[in-house]
């Protein structure tokens, strides 16, 4: 009995050590447990960190024409805003009128045609025109025989004559409207037939039949106007401002017209001194260029001219500034090198194809070309975009 139980206490001896064994091997389990779950936190904090934040390498950067900048202030000029109207530049135009009484034969171009230097526009007959061409032809015939004979032939007083004649008969078409290079076709018939008096006037510049006050069949006079050109490749702008606002501006000075989104540069040409009797106001002169054919005369626009000290502000492209689906503005900003996150801002004023913005401070690097790709990677990763 006394070896039963000795046997009986060193079995539970040694289940006892095993038990403490295992328990220590569960403790440090767990412990490596712990320690991973709390690693896995700070993975997960640091993932959370940069949220809204997306990678595009510099392969992909270029492929993209992703650009960016630093952002910087620059100085805006202060402006006075102000209806106008688009007008001619009379410096662009020309008025096409005979130059002797003709009937109107033929309309060939019609208001609104594109048209170049020396493009056909009407063709005319005159009485007067038919004599002068017949003279022209004695004239070159006279000439043509005597030049042959020669000088010494004939006499040099024979000879300057029959010369100054047929010059003279040229000039005398050329004063009545034809071109030299017409003239010159005309004697190549070298017929008495071909001297009708009809004859084609010209157009004298490239550009648009602005208006036209033509008949076929009409009689019109010296000075009658036919046809109005413009080249509407630059206009002008009449401004209407208050005596007190014009006081502010100078000759030169830098302007803005159009509408929102649609502005071009231009400068002050003239102040007019005189005030309209209707309006009270003074009218000051803007020229503008007209690429693309975006403006008419006649049309209304929205000037804006430069007066006074400029002022610093911050400014990117337009197409740099997206809005987001709650309705705020946002720029994407180069945190490092090839990562990207979106950064809200207040859009102040767009100008010229320029953003005024606010929110940001001066000296980080924004994404001035092809915003737009930026923000299509950071819609593939799942990210709202917004900002709050």
């Amino acid at each position: 009995m006394k070896r039963l139980k000795c046997g009986i206490s060193i079995v539970s001896l040694l289940i006892s050590v095993c038990t403490f064994a295992n328990a220590g091997h569960d403790h440090q389990e767990n412990s490596h447990n712990e320690k991973k779950t709390e690693q896995q936190v700070n993975d997960d904090k640091a993932d959370h960190n940069q949220t809204g934040v997306v990678e595009i390498d510099a392969a992909a950067q270029k492929e993209a024409e992703i650009k960016t900048a630093i952002l910087r202030l620059q100085s805006l000029p202060k402006y006075i805003h102000a209806p106008g109207e688009v007008i001619p530049n009379i410096n662009q135009s020309s008025k096409v009128t005979p130059r002797i009484a003709a009937q109107i034969v033929k309309r060939i171009v019609n208001i609104g045609d594109h048209i170049e230097t020396g493009q056909p526009l009407v063709d005319l007959s005159s009485v007067e025109m038919a004599k002068a061409q017949s003279d022209l032809l004695l004239a070159y015939h006279e000439w043509q025989r005597v030049e042959e004979l020669g000088k010494q032939a004939i006499g040099a007083k024979r000879y300057q004559t029959a010369q100054i004649n047929y010059r003279h008969a040229v000039a005398k078409l050329i004063a009545y409207g034809m071109s030299r290079s017409q003239v010159e076709d005309f004697l190549k018939e070298k017929d008495s037939a071909e001297a009708t008096g009809q004859f084609t006037l010209l157009a004298p510049q490239n550009g648009t039949i602005y208006d036209a006050n033509i008949t076929e069949g009409e009689r019109v006079e010296p000075g009658h106007v036919l046809y109005h050109i413009l080249d509407e490749s630059s206009l002008w702008v009449d401004a209407r401002l208050s005596n007190e606002n014009v006081q502010l501006i100078k000759k030169g000075a830098l302007t803005l017209v159009g509408k929102p989104n649609h502005w071009v540069r231009g400068k002050v040409i003239q102040i007019y001194h005189k005030l309209e009797e209707a309006t009270r106001t003074q009218i000051v002169k803007i020229s503008i260029p007209n690429k693309n054919d975006m403006f008419h005369p006649g049309q209304f626009v929205n000037c804006r001219i430069a007066i006074g000290d400029a002022k610093p502000v911050l400014i990117v492209p337009e197409s740099a500034v997206l809005q987001t689906p709650d309705g705020d503005w946002a720029i994407y900003v180069e945190v490092k090198s090839n990562h990207f996150k979106q950064v809200e801002v207040n859009l102040i004023e767009t100008v010229d194809k320029q953003a005024i913005i606010e929110g940001v401070k001066p000296g980080i690097h924004v994404v001035t070309e092809n915003a737009f790709a930026v923000h299509s990677e950071l819609l593939k990763t799942g990210f709202q975009t917004h900002n709050h």
